[in-house]
């Protein structure tokens, strides 16, 4: 068990796929006890999707599975069954927060809507995430991150090149999902702090949706937008560009290094230092900002020539004693080397279900410096037993759950 901030803290948790899922592996990583219930015969379909094309249990461990899903204990309820239901109501009794993506329409039949949840525990803080949010035309409608978040909030428009057949793809599976979930857990931590202040009689209920997170994200954009008429504000084309140290620039070797000298006065001598071209420091085209912003088209052809002359390691080597920030444009492939991550160890060996090991970024955030890991993702069935014997079930009632159907 982790000992982070969250021990104590109970959370059951009635959700399949990603963004949710997501959510309570976070709550798992900060120290809550999860519950995963899944259903007797129709599991998390996550624990077997395929991704890409292969099957991410071929390097030795389902790594989409494990990381939404880390340290939580599994168990069966069949809610259809009448028998499951003083089970249910006895997990939530014991319960500080209920997790659920399950669609507002199928809720109350499987009497998981709020008001029947906080009639079995008024205190217990209600969190739940859709596609497209609880109000509206599409309420009720499924959503993916794909759709919901890349597609529908103005990110893959953004992203998308003129002339070119189709927008980009999503830049990582359950990219949306995940950074959902990371807002829903945030907002169930900030819920469960603020609880002993509340004088209401029943417990918080928070809602996110893909939709609002991807919304959230592009707020800058989408509020420029709106003020001024248009249909995309902030310019990502060369010819938009008014400081040429905001940009990337292609190497010798076709890699790109990515300036972000967002002060361009405070470091444009010293770039030009860094090129071997301290005549371009006063040079009277460029030399303030508002003459490069001018001038802009004509200084960036020049940083593109001379970007052009070394490669990528070259450039890493002359430009690590810049004022300035930049950044190389890596590949996911590359990111684990990089000699920032490995020192800050945001790449690191996990223990998966299997057995194996997999490689796993950690949680991003670390108490007492250090990134708490829960251990694996459950197996099916796993904790059954376990959790319905914390519950008070005997073995004989366990037994009668099993013929019934309402467990495995």
């Amino acid at each position: 068990m982790a000992n982070g901030p969250l021990t104590g803290i109970r959370v059951v948790e009635l959700a399949i796929w990603g963004m949710v899922p997501m959510a309570g592996t976070i709550l798992r990583e900060w120290g809550a006890d999860v519950i995963k219930v899944e259903h007797p015969e129709r599991a998390d379909p996550l624990r077997t999707n395929i991704m890409g094309g292969r099957d991410p249990s071929e390097g030795g461990a389902h790594y989409m599975w494990e990381m939404h899903n880390r340290g939580k204990r599994g168990i069966t309820l069949d809610l259809t069954k009448p028998e499951a239901h003083e089970v249910f109501r006895r997990l939530i009794e014991s319960a500080d927060v209920f997790l659920t993506n399950v669609r507002v329409s199928s809720r109350a039949n499987l009497g998981i809507d709020i008001d029947t949840i906080q009639s079995i525990n008024p205190g217990i803080i209600y969190a739940h995430a859709s596609g497209m949010g609880s109000r509206g035309p599409e309420a009720a409608r499924g959503g993916y991150d794909t759709a919901a978040f890349w597609a529908r909030s103005g990110i893959a428009y953004k992203g998308t090149a003129p002339g070119v057949d189709s927008p980009p793809d999503l830049p990582s599976a359950a990219f949306g999902d995940i950074l959902t979930g990371y807002m829903l857990a945030g907002g169930i931590a900030a819920s469960l702090a603020g609880r002993e202040q509340r004088t209401a009689e029943r417990g918080a209920v928070l809602e996110t949706s893909l939709l609002a997170t991807g919304m959230w994200a592009m707020r800058n954009e989408i509020a420029a937008c709106e003020i001024f008429g248009l249909d995309g504000f902030f310019g990502l084309g060369r010819g938009s560009i008014t400081n040429p140290l905001n940009a990337a620039y292609r190497t010798k070797d076709d890699r790109f290094v990515q300036l972000v000298m967002l002060e361009a006065d405070l470091h444009w001598p010293d770039l030009c230092k860094h090129l071997d071209r301290a005549d371009l420091i006063d040079d009277p085209r460029f030399a303030t900002m508002q003459l490069r912003a001018v001038n802009a088209a004509e200084c960036i052809r020049m940083l593109e020539a001379e970007f052009t002359k070394r490669t990528l390691d070259e450039w890493r080597k002359i430009l690590l004693t810049t004022t300035g920030v930049w950044g190389v444009v890596q590949s996911p492939g590359e990111v684990g080397s990089d000699p920032q991550a490995v020192a800050n160890e945001y790449l690191k060996p996990a223990l998966a279900a299997t057995g194996n090991t997999f490689p796993m970024v950690p949680n991003p955030v670390r108490f007492d410096d250090e990134s708490l890991d829960p251990g694996p993702a459950p197996d099916w069935n796993q904790h059954t037993d376990e959790v319905l014997g914390e519950l008070g079930l005997d073995s004989e009632q366990l037994l009668e759950l099993k013929i019934a159907g309402a467990v495995q």
